[in-house]
């Protein structure tokens, strides 16, 4: 999904506790990456379960919106060392500061700015 907000608001896929970032996005207007169950797994079964051409897709997303000068909210920690940092979460997180974002904590939230 695309949106004219300067955000984009990332976060695990993880449905099982209260609230998203998917809702959060929606709420504050930031921009978001999300793809369906179903549709993620025809995608995932397309590359016979590559997960390197898995984050293409997400990398591209990542690139058009360091393209367009987003900043980089982060609905869970970001921090390498925690527990929702895992799976292409972990890679989206380390390709930002790749491409030269620093990530900090403002108030209970994370941010990333070039």
């Amino acid at each position: 999904m695309f949106s004219s907000e300067d955000r984009q608001l990332y976060g695990t896929d993880d449905v099982s506790r209260q609230g998203s970032y998917i809702e959060a996005a929606k709420e504050q207007g930031h921009t978001y990456f999300h793809m369906e169950v179903d549709t993620w797994n025809e995608a995932l079964s397309s590359v016979d379960g590559n997960m390197d051409e898995m984050w293409r897709i997400k990398k591209w997303f990542l690139d058009e919106q360091a393209a367009q000068n987003k900043t980089f909210d982060f609905f869970d920690d970001p921090n390498p060392a925690s527990d929702t940092c895992t799976g292409l979460y972990r890679r989206e997180i380390a390709y930002i500061r790749k491409i030269g974002y620093l990530i900090v904590k403002q108030g209970g939230r994370w941010r990333a700015y070039k």
